[in-house]
């Protein structure tokens, strides 16, 4: 197991205790990758001695290290050579997790527009580099499908998100 400065990955781990045990092993774990004390390519240590560290059953941790893996910050392999292993995030699972937080909250429109605006003109010189006749018929599509509900009176979050 590797980790910045020398420490093993379970010395910088505390027990935990009181309230949803897994969610604390994701915060746990995630505060270790942000601020840069494990990186992608460290492995965390075996189910067994996570339970034993963090003073839960090994149900906890797996529950931990799934959400681990659909937040896109670990990658779980199976086999002799297996385990949970640290990942940068990808731009698909950072785009979903976006999308997530949009649409599982209650934003204005203009919320909406603001973070659209943001994004959108930051990433436009990448995206002018890589689009596909693909990507621009999808675009046209949900312009027309956005243009309709408009018409309509009505707004649809869930087409501004996917756009």
């Amino acid at each position: 197991m590797s980790a910045v400065g020398g420490n093993s990955v379970s010395e910088m781990l505390e027990p935990i205790s009181a309230g949803r045990m897994s969610g604390k092993i994701v915060a746990q774990v995630s505060e270790l990758i942000r601020t840069g004390k494990l990186g992608p390519g460290d492995s965390l240590p075996p189910e067994r001695e996570l339970a034993t560290t963090f003073g839960v059953s090994r149900v906890t941790v797996r529950d931990a290290l799934r959400a681990l893996e659909v937040l896109g910050l670990v990658e779980i392999r199976v086999g002799s050579a297996g385990g949970a292993f640290v990942t940068a995030p990808s731009p698909q699972v950072l785009g979903q997790s976006l999308s997530n937080s949009l649409m599982m909250r209650s934003y204005s429109p203009e919320e909406i527009a603001e973070v659209r605006l943001v994004i959108e003109l930051g990433i436009l010189d990448l995206v002018l580099e890589r689009v596909t006749e693909s990507d621009l018929a999808g675009l046209v599509e949900l312009c027309e499908k956005s243009a309709e509900h408009l018409a309509d009176g009505a707004y649809s979050s869930e087409l501004s998100i996917a756009f």
